[in-house]
């Protein structure tokens, strides 16, 4: 059940943070929209995607494009930062390259797993993960402390569905009439299609 909370997400208004991210920074964070640096205080209404507060959504920013299922790939943009501090640890802007991984394969934190599945094409969000749908008790020292809740900013630019596996005629010709009858009228038509044998010395 999603539940619709009040989020403020205060940060202190930089104009450029402290420090940029080391290579070794780990993945997933977020983005800065349009490139710049600069964080104010937000006030925006979220959504609690898993019914206990663990991962906090609010859209900033509309899609209008598929949504991503489990298989789906997708490639975002993103910023992240200690929801404590508001300091940056990592940012694919700042690296100038997407960020793009496989949804239920296990490669992101949890609240990624959730929270970008629940987007759009084209929409932008802000994701606030406790450290259960995060990095745990242990963190990621020195960029990520122990017990660390984190916050996103996400741009999800798109969405490649999964490849199924192994179609079907009824599931590939899904608006075909399957009744007995059509499914003899069918055959009665390929076997009228098809060549006369010809017999003997017949050309």
């Amino acid at each position: 059940m999603r539940v619709a909370v009040a989020l403020v997400l205060a940060t202190p208004c930089l104009s450029a943070w402290s420090s940029a991210p080391s290579a070794s920074a780990p993945r997933p964070a977020l983005m800065t929209r349009g490139g710049g640096l600069r964080m104010c205080a937000t006030t925006a209404t979220a959504v609690d995607l898993v019914g206990d507060g663990g991962v906090l959504k609010a859209t900033t920013g509309a899609g209008t494009g598929m949504q991503p299922m489990r298989g789906s790939t997708v490639e975002v943009h993103y910023e992240g930062r200690l929801a404590s501090s508001g300091e940056r640890f990592d940012s694919s802007r700042e690296r100038g390259r997407p960020f793009k991984f496989t949804l239920g394969e296990g490669k992101v934190i949890g609240g990624w797993e959730v929270g970008v599945a629940s987007m759009l094409k084209g929409e932008t969000a802000t994701l606030t993960c406790s450290p259960q749908y995060a990095y745990g008790s242990k963190g990621i020292p020195p960029l990520i402390p122990p017990d660390a809740t984190l916050v996103f900013d996400v741009e999800l630019l798109n969405v490649e569905a999964p490849i199924s596996d192994a179609g079907t005629f009824a599931s590939d010709n899904a608006n075909v009439p399957r009744t007995p009858v059509d499914i003899q009228r069918a055959y009665e038509d390929r076997l009228a299609a098809q060549p006369v044998k010809k017999e003997g010395l017949e050309v």
